[in-house]
């Protein structure tokens, strides 16, 4: 979706500014937390949430570059230990 399809309902309700912009930091450290939270809401151990990512291919594709652990995986698991205070999910 183009801006521009976003553009008639600021018009229309006088909202500043009219469209937002999205950092890409911004972008990746809220999906990062928002899989933690479904994550934890779901009840999913963190072995499992590690076993669950392997499964995406563009998660896998991350880990296998130099440097091992790709930054979405970092980002999920960071976000996990920010929002469970154990460290991750329990169950």
């Amino acid at each position: 979706m183009s801006d521009k399809h976003a553009a008639p309902l600021p018009d229309a309700t006088d909202l500043k500014p009219k469209i937002h912009s999205w950092k890409d930091d911004d972008r990746v450290k809220l999906r990062a937390e928002l899989d933690a939270a479904y994550f934890i809401l779901y009840g999913i151990s963190r072995d499992d949430v590690d076993y669950i990512l392997g499964t995406f291919q563009g998660i896998r594709d991350e880990d296998e570059a130099p440097g091992g652990q790709g930054p979405a995986r970092a980002a999920i698991f960071q976000a996990l230990d920010a929002l469970e205070p154990t460290g991750g999910t329990t169950k």
